[in-house]
């Protein structure tokens, strides 16, 4: 690629790794030394940071969360060795769907991916280690609890359990119940997609479906991924990216949802679902379970939430207020951010489209500013704001934003969700291993 314009040195193209400009003008008129090589943080051009790319760091919040803290070394290093094994150049066009009239179905033309270069798993005789292998998360006392309980209403079939309130167990239930081992998948990246819907995030762990094709789904939420979950929460995938906490425990979650069945059940199914209402009463009350929508517990990480991200469940990460490392604040309001994520996910014509690029792309490089200097708090609520607006025109965004985020917070395992995720990303309801396999 020629450096030089007349004898003279091209200037350093601004975005550096991140450009995803093809603009004749713009090549000619800027280097891009790092294409055509494998990028590493130091092959950035610099940039000098202005007052306005520091934010204010005077979060009202105090010292915040038991996590050890991300010292600005650490950062450095972590975004190093992340971005020497990552691609993160955003890609940008305007979508076939946006020049012709839109498929019924979005992921109509959505290939499941190619799994034979990926190493098969190993074995294991504990279920509570099967499950941690292939969801990469723990689960709680009360999740083999509920197991037990859907057991003792059908021993044959427990997935049936609930089947009055349409309601299901999915996710590591499958393990529990033996339908996965059906299926004789031994890759990793398929579980880590099995009910995983649209807008969950790596956070999030589906366990319990309801049928129909609204996608309303409860799951355990977690800040950390070798961390207990906070709490259960709910979303109906139809209607957008925002959760709701369900319980502290899987009971309380199903409790809740089963007395607002109950209010709107005709008279002839208000009898199973009450049945099932004073079971679960029971049980809890021989358990010692709350059944309360929140907690102490849950009031008590509300303390610690130290942003805001579009989801509706806060985001945790480690800060001190004293040193002022671990988060500074986006500089855009929540208002402007939607409606720039939206201007690029629908964007009309190249020129809306080139003009939301970058201006995303001075929010990546504040990002890298914040990352730098042991702030990675920032690029993890940008990257979950990315991800909650929904649209593949932001995947390139969110795959580098929360790999790095992830990994410089000691949460690598939250990075390989998201990167299993975004590799085949479906709309719906039709979300399961199970479905998968069928598309191949």
């Amino acid at each position: 690629m020629n450096m030089e314009i007349d004898g003279v040195p091209k200037p350093v193209c601004k975005y550096g790794s991140l450009c995803y400009r093809k603009n004749p003008d713009h090549l000619a008129g800027f280097s891009h030394p790092w294409q055509g090589k494998k990028l590493t943080k130091n092959s950035e051009p610099k940039k000098e940071t202005s007052p306005t790319e520091k934010q204010n760091r005077n979060h009202p919040s105090s010292e915040k969360v038991k996590p050890k803290e991300v010292t600005e070394s650490q950062c450095k290093d972590k975004e190093k060795r992340f971005q020497d094994t990552t691609d993160s150049s955003p890609g940008g066009s305007i979508p076939p769907s946006k020049k012709s009239k839109q498929s019924h179905d979005p992921d109509e033309l959505l290939e499941a991916p190619d799994l034979s270069s990926e190493p098969d798993l190993p074995s294991f005789l504990k279920i509570e280690d099967e499950i941690k292998q292939k969801f990469l998360v723990s689960m709680p006392p009360d999740f083999f609890q509920f197991w037990e309980f859907c057991r003792s209403i059908d021993s044959k079939n427990p997935h049936d359990a609930l089947k009055p309130t349409k309601l299901k167990p999915v996710g590591p239930f499958d393990l529990m119940s033996g339908k996965l081992e059906k299926l004789g998948c031994r890759k990793l990246s398929p579980y880590l997609r099995h009910y995983r819907f649209y807008y969950d995030p790596p956070e999030f762990q589906t366990v319990l479906v309801e049928e129909g094709e609204d996608g309303y789904h409860i799951g355990y939420w977690r800040d950390e991924p070798d961390s207990p979950p906070a709490f259960l929460a709910s979303n109906i995938v139809s209607k957008g990216g925002h959760f709701s906490i369900t319980g502290e425990n899987i009971f309380a979650a199903i409790h809740l949802y089963l007395k607002k069945k109950l209010d709107e059940a005709s008279p002839f199914d208000k009898a199973p679902i009450q049945k099932l209402i004073s079971r679960i009463e029971k049980l809890a009350g021989e358990k010692e379970l709350s059944l309360s929508e929140t907690t102490s517990n849950t009031r008590a990480r509300l303390k610690n939430v130290i942003a805001k991200p579009f989801h509706g469940l806060g985001m945790v990460v480690p800060y001190n207020k004293k040193s002022q490392l671990g988060y500074r604040e986006i500089p855009e309001t929540t208002a402007s951010l939607k409606k720039l994520m939206k201007k690029i996910v629908e964007a009309r014509s190249e020129k809306e489209l080139e003009s939301g690029h970058d201006a995303m792309q001075e929010l990546v490089t504040n990002v890298q500013f914040a990352n730098d200097e042991g702030d990675p708090g920032m690029g993890l609520e940008l990257g979950l704001n990315a991800f909650t607006s929904g649209g593949s025109q932001l995947h390139s965004y969110i795959k580098h934003l929360l790999g790095v985020a992830y990994e410089l917070l000691g949460r690598p395992k939250f990075s390989q969700i998201i990167q299993a995720h975004l590799v085949y990303r479906r709309h719906g309801v039709h979300v399961s291993i199970e479905d998968e396999l069928k598309r191949k």
